[in-house]
C-alpha cells in the first residue's frame, strides 16, 4: 500500500450499491485526506488484487471479499467473460456521475450521500439516466460547478438539496431508463460466473439468426447502429466508439450490455436465452 488510513480513523463500510471509489474518497475525507493528489492513493493494483483473492487485510479490513461483486463494475466483466483481460477497468475514475434525486433520498435516509456504482458505468455507451428516477445523470455539480470527479463526496448533500433542485432533473418516461435498469440488474445478478461461458455464445447465436453472419466486435457495433432505437444513442456515437476501439481487449464492457439489452430487452429474457443455450450445447 502507498499509505494507510490513520489508525483511529472514523472509517465506515460501503453503503448499499455504493461505488468502491466513493467509499475510499468518503472515508479519506472523514479522515482529513482531501488533497487532490491524495484522493485516490488508496486504490492500487496491489490492493485490488488482494481484494480479488479475498485478502481482508486490504484497506485495513473494512471490506469483505465480496466487495468486487457488490461495489464495482466487476460483475459485468464476469458475465461477459471480460475479467480475463487484465487491462479492463472495473474501477473507472475518469467520470463520476450522480442522480440529484438519489443524493436527496440518501441524505434523508442516511444523513450522507455517495456515488452509486450503477451511475458510474462510463463512456459514451454507459448509462445516462438513473434506473430508479429516470433523472439525467450529472457529471458536474450545478451548485458549485465542480466536476464530481473532484467534488468532495461528503459535500454532495449540502450542494444538492431538496430546496434547490427537488425534481428539477426528473425526465420520467425516457426509454433510456430501461437500459439503466438492465445494467443495474446485471450488476446484481446472482452468481454471474454461472453464465460466463454462455453469454457470448448466446448473443452470437441470436445475431446469426438475425443475419449477422460473422460474430465479432465489428458486428456488435453494426447491430447497435442498426437496431438501437430505444436508448437515445445516436449512430455517430457507435461509429466513433468503434473507430476508437483499437485494442479488442479494451473494448468497452458497455458494448456487451448494450447488445444484450437490445437483443433481449431485460435480464430475465437474457438469462432464459442463456439457459436454453446451455441445453442446446449439451
Amino acid at each position: 500500500m502507498r499509505y494507510l488510513l490513520p489508525k483511529n480513523s472514523p472509517v465506515t463500510e460501503p453503503f448499499d450499491e455504493e461505488y468502491f471509489a466513493s467509499t475510499i474518497l468518503r472515508n479519506n475525507e472523514l479522515c482529513g485526506i482531501v488533497k487532490n493528489e491524495s484522493r485516490y492513493l488508496e486504490i492500487t493494483d496491489f490492493e485490488l488484487n488482494a481484494l480479488k483473492r479475498g485478502d481482508l487485510r486490504a484497506f485495513r479490513g473494512i471490506f469483505d471479499h465480496d466487495v468486487m461483486y457488490r461495489h464495482t463494475l466487476y460483475p459485468i466483466g464476469v458475465l461477459f467473460d471480460r475479467a480475463r483481460f487484465r487491462n479492463v477497468s472495473f474501477l473507472p475514475r475518469g467520470t463520476l456521475r450522480v442522480c440529484v434525486e438519489c443524493v436527496i433520498e440518501d441524505m434523508q435516509r442516511l444523513g450522507t450521500a455517495y456515488i452509486h456504482r450503477t451511475h458510474v458505468a462510463p463512456g459514451p455507451l454507459g448509462v445516462e439516466v438513473c434506473h430508479r428516477h429516470a433523472s439525467r445523470l450529472l457529471e458536474r455539480c450545478p451548485t458549485c460547478q465542480v466536476d464530481f470527479q473532484r467534488h468532495k463526496i461528503t459535500m454532495l448533500g449540502s450542494c444538492l438539496t431538496q430546496e434547490r433542485y427537488g425534481k428539477a432533473y426528473a425526465i420520467q418516461g425516457q426509454t433510456a431508463q430501461d437500459y439503466s435498469q438492465f445494467v443495474y440488474d446485471v450488476l446484481n445478478l446472482s452468481n454471474p460466473e454461472k453464465y460466463r461461458l454462455l453469454s457470448i455464445t448466446t448473443i452470437n447465436r441470436s445475431l446469426e439468426i438475425l443475419g449477422y453472419e460473422k460474430s465479432s466486435i465489428k458486428s456488435y457495433f453494426q447491430f447497435c447502429i442498426d437496431q438501437d432505437h430505444r436508448t437515445g444513442t445516436g449512430k455517430h456515437v457507435y461509429v466513433q466508439t468503434d473507430a476508437d476501439n483499437k485494442n479488442l481487449a479494451r473494448t468497452p464492457m458497455q458494448l456487451f450490455t448494450r447488445v444484450a439489452y437490445l437483443l433481449y430487452g431485460n435480464l430475465q429474457n437474457f438469462v432464459t436465452a442463456m439457459s436454453a443455450s446451455r441445453t442446446i450445447n449439451k
